[in-house]
């Protein structure tokens, strides 16, 4: 794709997007819509490069001073595809962050990091955090290792427009429970588990001899590498589980009712009346 075709379209992205968050927010059927749109042509969508669509996304919040909108947060986070997150300082001011990766698991998804785009045209948002990745593949030629960096860059909001009669925010922002070291590591523990093959049976040599190496072998794996994948594998999804938990109580909006009230206290000697046993 022509670089001159790429501008149109992330200028078209860009501009859309400004619209969407014009109003200080960007909610979910907001991004829907610009998913939407971003998928009409090829090489970019928001399911894809967590670099390629959401640096539109946050320019456009930072420059509206828009609030992301959390059923719109974790629309953009699912699968940790996204890397699309918010928050406020000590002074109240909101930034904005994506992930920007410059490679991938699998060959096709290698890419330098700025998708052939300017970096100082797309990509202007401070670099505020880098991580390592890798991804080691087990070939029948042996041990491959694909490394790659996940960049974490933030744009810090303008103070809000004086014009804005109400504030951006009416509700405090929570910030997002981050997973717990031990998840972590279990999830690297468990990464490093896979694409480990089970043993091959050689038929070309002495029938017994082989017979008797691939019994020893099989138990060997079975043992020292199936048991313990599976373990991390119950591990991983038990940590798991528990984070989701942990993030579901943390979104609940319920009102815990006041028990001193009139109100429960009558029901309460509403149905005393009707308990027989």
């Amino acid at each position: 794709m022509g670089k001159s075709k790429r501008d149109r379209q992330w200028n078209n992205l860009y501009n859309e997007a400004l619209a969407l968050t014009e109003d200080g927010s960007f909610s979910k059927d907001d991004y829907k819509t610009l998913s939407k749109s971003s998928n009409k042509h090829r090489f970019s969508g928001l399911w894809g490069d967590a670099g390629a669509d959401h640096d539109v996304i946050a320019k456009a919040l930072s420059t509206n001073n828009a609030v992301l909108d959390n059923a719109a947060k974790k629309l953009a986070n699912k699968h940790n595809k996204g890397g699309l997150t918010q928050f406020k300082d000590s002074s109240g001011q909101l930034h904005t962050s994506f992930k920007q990766t410059t490679g991938g698991r699998y060959g096709f998804l290698s890419r330098d990091g700025i998708n052939n785009r300017e970096p100082e045209k797309y990509y202007d948002a401070p670099i505020t955090g880098a991580e390592d990745r890798s991804w080691t593949q087990h070939t029948p030629k042996g041990r491959s290792t694909t490394k790659w960096k996940e960049l974490t860059r933030t744009y810090a909001h303008s103070p809000a427009e004086t014009k804005k009669e109400e504030p951006v925010v009416s509700t405090t922002e929570k910030e997002p429970i981050q997973p717990s070291q031990d998840l972590l590591d279990t999830r690297k523990a468990w990464d490093a588990s896979q694409g480990i093959a089970s043993p091959h049976y050689d038929p070309t040599k002495d029938g017994i001899a082989a017979a008797a190496d691939y019994a020893n072998k099989s138990s060997n794996y079975y043992h020292k590498k199936f048991l313990p994948a599976q373990i991390l594998s119950a591990n991983l999804i038990s940590g798991e589980f528990n984070h989701a938990s942990k993030e579901a109580v943390a979104d609940y909006k319920g009102k815990v009712p006041d028990l001193a009230s009139n109100g429960v206290q009558d029901l309460f000697k509403f149905y005393t009346k009707h308990i027989t046993a």
